[in-house]
């Protein structure tokens, strides 16, 4: 099996509020998406991108305290988010036969952790 290469993204978010800042999303905002979207039956970040950033930048704000109202939902967040947007990963080797690409636009070479091969299909 090759060796799976996981790039968690540094996100830019802008509100309607007027509020913008950068956060890095790690392993606790994935975990966590795991477990909600499981728990709520949400579709799979494959199926469903940018409810996938938005729940990862929501949760990694919340973490780094960068929430405007540090209470604040994921849903007034969602309902707030007028963009969220992956930094580029300029490391990212395109070629590289180890990596799992993410299908789709904006993900940066994002790579799905529970792949174990390149089949799209």
């Amino acid at each position: 099996m090759a060796d799976v290469k996981l790039i968690t993204p540094g996100m830019t978010v802008w509100l309607d509020t007027g509020d913008t800042w950068h956060v890095t999303t790690g392993n606790p905002d994935l975990i966590a998406w795991d477990k909600t979207a499981a728990r709520h039956k949400w579709p799979s970040f494959r199926d469903a991108p940018f409810m996938w950033l938005t729940f990862l930048a929501w949760h990694a704000s919340r973490r780094q305290g960068r929430l405007p109202d540090p209470g604040m939902s994921y849903e007034k967040f969602e309902a707030a988010a007028l963009r969220v947007t992956p930094d580029d990963d300029d490391t990212d080797d395109a070629d590289d036969d180890d990596a799992l690409d993410t299908d789709g636009p904006g993900f940066g070479g994002l790579v799905d952790p529970t792949r174990t091969d390149r089949d799209t299909g």
